[in-house]
């Protein structure tokens, strides 16, 4: 789902924000990278708004997302919001120093995957209460009566 921006004409601009959409369709959920990279051709258009949207849905299904936090930095300082660039460059994953401790980028590291963690666990709530449980749990329910070695189980 990997769509690279060569903006170099209009035609091309605009196949490739066909594209995008068309994978953005086709995904019936949403997937944060095809949005990422609309997002990105939008702010090189200049539809700053349109740009933000995207970007802030993306941060709804990854909060930990790089590109689009950085993106939100980049569009409301291209729109002459410094103090909106700025409150929204806290949140960006802090840069790497050779020589410091790294505290920051650390704590922003651990946030990101305890967030990570806990939409991971609901995610998997979520499929059991749609689908009932996993097939590895009525497996290990069913006790001896399920041979795992009978070659024609899936008969």
């Amino acid at each position: 789902m990997v769509c690279t921006l060569q903006v170099s004409t209009t035609n091309q601009t605009f196949r490739i924000q066909r594209n995008t959409k068309t994978l953005i369709d086709k995904s019936f959920l949403l997937s944060s990278e095809p949005l990422n990279q609309l997002a990105i051709l939008y702010y090189v258009q200049g539809r700053f708004e349109k740009a933000l949207q995207l970007n802030k849905i993306v941060l709804s299904v990854k909060p930990w997302h790089f590109a689009a936090l950085s993106h939100i930095v980049m569009v409301y300082a291209a729109m002459g919001d410094q103090q909106t660039a700025r409150q929204w460059a806290y949140f960006r994953l802090p840069p790497f120093s050779y020589g410091g401790s790294n505290q920051r980028r650390t704590r922003w590291v651990e946030r990101a995957v305890v967030e990570a963690t806990v939409r991971l666990h609901q995610g998997e709530k979520n499929n059991a209460l749609s689908f009932g449980i996993s097939d590895r749990e009525w497996i290990a329910k069913q006790g001896k009566k399920f041979n795992s070695n009978d070659a024609n189980v899936w008969q």
